[in-house]
């Protein structure tokens, strides 16, 4: 059989990723996002290094997507970073950058998904990197355990506890315990919440 596909029908050309002086880019003097440059640096120092090319405009050498990273990386003391350059006017690479920023915040979170996860990662001794301690981690569990708060439950949040049939009362050794067990019993797609006894 003869391989009729053009390179029409395999969409845009693919990205090369070049490795780059961290002095031959700059950020883009119109970013209007301020990062958390050292959570940042603490992902990339915890996952071995860059993941994601940072994207720079060719003709001007300006970050239109990644300029935290890329700071992150020069207080890590890089002196290289992997780029994909995107030949575009500037008001191509505006775009880009604006879209960057803002599309990933139109998403939402399932919070119960995130604590199980971070459960898991808090587990295996690995949130380092994530964003997130164990104090943030515990905050966010009591915020979506709370009775009065639907986050992560979708449009049908957790009876309050006088209004269920059957009770349980799980006796745990400490707040991360419970913390834990509260996570796993929210990823089953339990109705449960914490008690202080």
């Amino acid at each position: 059989m003869t391989d009729t596909t053009t390179p029409h029908d395999l969409g845009p050309p693919p990205l090369i990723i070049d490795r780059v002086s961290v002095h031959a880019i700059t950020t883009h003097p119109e970013n209007p996002n301020d990062g958390d440059v050292p959570a940042i640096a603490q992902s990339l120092a915890e996952n071995a290094g860059q993941y994601v090319p940072i994207v720079v405009q060719q003709s001007t050498g300006f970050i239109i997507k990644g300029n935290h990273t890329y700071l992150a990386a020069k207080s890590l003391g890089w002196e290289y970073i992997d780029v994909v350059f995107r030949d575009c006017d500037d008001i191509a690479a505006k775009r880009i950058m604006v879209g960057d920023n803002h599309l990933s915040s139109l998403g939402v979170v399932r919070q119960d998904a995130l604590v199980a996860l971070l459960l898991e990662l808090q587990a295996a001794e690995a949130l380092a990197g994530t964003g997130f301690d164990d104090t943030s981690l515990a905050d966010l569990v009591r915020r979506v355990s709370d009775p009065d708060n639907d986050i992560g439950r979708g449009a049908n949040p957790a009876p309050a506890l006088g209004d269920l049939t059957h009770s349980l009362v799980i006796a745990c050794t400490d707040e991360q315990h419970q913390g834990v067990l509260l996570g796993e019993l929210l990823a089953r797609g339990l109705d449960v919440r914490p008690v202080m006894l």
